[in-house]
């Protein structure tokens, strides 16, 4: 079952029935999943917004086009979680100095930053990344389908008190449609084959 559910996950969904609902049960469990999960000494480098007011929704898809002029549909899912910059990390616990050198570095007055600030952004990017990874899997182990998008302009950053870095949709699809056709407009989204990764057995 985690196999297929890994699999599932790959996928990005471009259109939903939005006739159905998502019980708030499964929500909290997605939500558990995007905060509860490992992050480099279980610091907060981001927050969540979960958003099921369909206004917000169509507000960031329609600040979504791409390069190719299409925007994209897999935000328009029941619920879309955005993961946000958290840059009050370094004052919110009183350990968070002694958690991270980084941190302690970054509140430095005397310090250019230029390091730290490169720093803590890897660790920010590798954070949401491991959370999305995580409420992927449990998404698809509860049936539902996903995709994430990281293509939108600044007007998504007015809405939010803090800079987004990942939108994830999170919903039921439409079982009568192809999943690559876009949720609006009706034409199909490319998709591509994964590319084998590399795996080296050292025992």
């Amino acid at each position: 079952m985690i196999q297929k559910s890994v699999l599932k996950s790959q996928h990005c969904n471009r259109n939903w029935d939005l006739d159905k609902t998502i019980p708030q049960k499964d929500i909290e469990t997605f939500i558990s999943a995007a905060t509860q999960c490992t992050s480099k000494q279980n610091l907060d480098f981001y927050s969540v917004y979960a958003i099921q007011n369909r206004n917000i929704i169509e507000d960031i898809y329609d600040s979504t086009t791409t390069e190719m002029g299409r925007k994209n549909p897999q935000v328009l899912a029941q619920l879309l979680l955005v993961f946000v910059e958290n840059s009050k990390i370094a004052f919110e616990y009183p350990d968070s100095w002694d958690r991270n050198g980084e941190i302690r570095e970054y509140t430095n007055t005397t310090s250019t930053k230029k390091e730290t600030t490169r720093i803590l952004n890897d660790d920010l990017h590798q954070a949401i990344g491991i959370a999305a990874g995580t409420v992927n899997l449990a998404a698809a182990m509860l049936g539902y389908d996903t995709g994430c998008c990281k293509c939108f302009d600044s007007r998504v950053n007015d809405i939010f008190d803090e800079k987004p870095v990942l939108l994830m949709g999170i919903g039921i699809r439409d079982k009568n449609r192809n999943r690559r056709e876009e949720h609006k407009e009706g034409f199909l989204i490319d998709t591509f084959k994964k590319v084998p990764i590399k795996v080296t057995y050292m025992q």
